[in-house]
């Protein structure tokens, strides 16, 4: 069985570079059951001012699905 992916991807809006760029697969994680419930955190003092867009896509294997939502902040 293939692993499932979660792919976060933080963008600064008004030039859409890259800021950060993460992939985690379930086989990283190791046994996690039905439902897997990803936390993280980022210091918006490493970010310079600006807006940015968070993109998590979620990749499930299992049930050939995706989910891609994307949210907009602001760090002053």
């Amino acid at each position: 069985m293939s692993a499932n992916a979660c792919q976060r991807k933080w963008k600064n809006a008004a030039t859409n570079k890259a800021v950060i760029h993460t992939v985690e697969s379930t086989d990283q994680m190791g046994n996690v059951g039905d439902q897997v419930t990803l936390q993280k955190t980022l210091a918006a003092a490493n970010l310079d001012p600006g807006t940015y867009r968070i993109q998590i896509k979620v990749n499930d294997n299992i049930s050939k699905q995706t989910v891609d939502p994307t949210a907009t902040f602001t760090v002053e």
